[in-house]
């Protein structure tokens, strides 16, 4: 009879498991020596998670290590460093666990910071929408009766002589006849400075315009500053639209030439400004500003920004994130930086007194909406009547809007409207985001020919000759 082989647990054969086990503390040590990843675990951008995933599973091929097949590798990696544990764990194993414990606890305290910030200002907390606002009803003005009448220049100062009429700059847009001065008698209705209002229509029931006073709360010590200085700064930088208002540049997404239509980023920077080293900084403070503008949108008029939303996504359009950052920072201390919000839709506008002849717009379908938020409404001697301007109309309706600073106006962009003339020293600043019914159509004609294999899918640049 052939003796049976006795079997110790020194030879007994070992088990996947066992080897993967084995193979593990090969990774720890492999990891807990590159610096590039310890740095990365301690870092709170946006691809961390990416960065990291990548990184483990390069070291984990290297040593043999069998990763799961579900989840995130490196934060499956993360759960079973911080359970290995005993007396002779090298140093930079323990250095790496406690890396893991800071970013925790560092990351912890920031959301706990943000959502501080969030509900200070406006855009997180208890809001459900709109606030107790005032819904008031206006009868629609017979066609041909709008008031003031369309394609003139609202002039609002009773007394003051005409300026002279502004230069028609692209004779292919719309440009207005000439200035009309206010009659207030024949208005329907003014808002006034410090009211919030919703307009309806009085047979439909139609929504015609929101007014949102104070949109972001602890505004003047926080975002005015920064929002002033950041708008002039990027005015100065960028050639302004040539579509007769000399005080407004387009930001984010444009559709370039009319006689060769082509969806991408404006290139409109100054030369001297398209290889200046804050470059990219700066499109990503401006990308910040319309990133805050958006959110304040989405907590308090959610019911527009749903559309915004479904167009965006059915659409599959890029946001107003030329750098894909995926993240907005307000100028708070050391910068608060938010994650997980959506950015603005790509089109975006930014002014300096502005003024617009009564007009109508033609939009994406299905998308009315355009909002502007006046950031600064201002006179040298801190007198700003109504005589000084600046005010919105929609004459479908023979509705005014005294302009103030941090004040919001969503209006439906199908129906007359326009800003009045400014004078006597005005300043107001602003910025505006829509969906036009340019961008709607050469968004399509982009599609198609990256369907057609004619352009990349993130190729969304103009040619180098190809100025906006």
């Amino acid at each position: 009879m052939t003796p049976r082989a006795v079997i110790t647990p020194a030879s007994m054969p070992k088990s996947k498991k066992d080897i993967n086990r084995e193979k593990f503390s090969l990774l720890i040590k492999s990891l807990s020596l590159d610096q590039e990843f310890c740095s990365v675990v301690q870092s709170s951008f946006v691809d961390r998670i990416k960065v990291l995933d990548d990184t483990v599973v390069l070291h984990a091929t290297k040593v043999g290590y069998y990763l799961p097949l579900r989840g995130h590798p490196s934060r499956n990696f993360q759960s079973l460093l911080m359970r290995h544990t005993g007396l002779h764990l090298p140093e930079s194993v323990r250095q790496l666990q406690k890396s893991y414990i800071n970013h925790h606890e560092d990351a912890q305290h920031r959301r706990q910071v943000r959502q501080r910030i969030a509900t200070r200002i406006g855009f997180k907390g208890n809001l459900k929408g709109l606030p107790n606002i005032p819904i008031k009803y206006l009868h629609r003005l017979p066609l041909g009766q709008e008031y003031p009448p369309t394609n003139y220049i609202v002039f609002e100062n009773p007394i003051a002589s005409f300026p002279n009429k502004p230069k028609v700059i692209d004779p292919s847009c719309s440009h207005p006849r000439d200035f009309h001065r206010l009659n207030e008698n024949k208005l329907a209705y003014t808002l006034e400075a410090n009211d919030s209002a919703i307009f309806l229509d009085f047979e439909t029931g139609e929504l015609i315009a929101i007014i949102i006073r104070g949109l972001a709360k602890d505004y003047i010590n926080i975002i005015q500053p920064w929002a002033v200085s950041l708008i002039e700064d990027s005015l100065n930088r960028r050639r302004l639209t040539q579509r007769n208002n000399p005080k407004m540049a387009q930001v984010g997404v444009s559709t370039g030439a009319r006689s060769a239509s082509l969806f991408g980023w404006v290139r409109n920077l100054f030369k001297r400004f398209q290889e200046a080293s804050d470059k990219q900084q700066h499109e990503y403070n401006i990308s910040s500003l319309f990133g805050i503008f958006y959110a304040l949108l989405r907590a308090q008029v959610p019911f527009i920004t749903d559309i915004y939303e479904d167009i965006m996504a059915k659409s599959e359009m890029p946001r107003l994130d030329q750098y894909s950052a995926q993240q907005f920072t307000l100028p708070i201390g050391n910068n608060i930086t938010f994650i997980g919000h959506p950015l603005a839709p790509p089109e975006g506008y930014i002014s300096s007194n502005y003024y617009k002849h009564i007009h109508i717009d033609k939009h994406w379908e299905g998308c009315p909406w355009a909002m502007y938020w006046n950031i600064l409404r201002e006179q040298a001697q801190g007198r700003v009547g109504k005589e000084s301007g600046a005010s919105f109309f929609v004459s479908q309706y023979g509705l005014r809007i005294i302009n103030a600073s941090n004040t919001c106006v969503a209006w439906d962009v199908s129906k007359p409207h326009g800003t009045g003339w400014y004078e006597g020293g005005v300043k107001h600043i602003g910025i505006a985001t829509l969906l036009s019914k340019a961008t709607q159509l050469t968004w399509q004609k982009y599609k198609q020919k990256v369907k057609d294999g004619d352009l990349q899918g993130d190729d969304l640049l103009w040619s180098t000759d190809q100025e906006n």
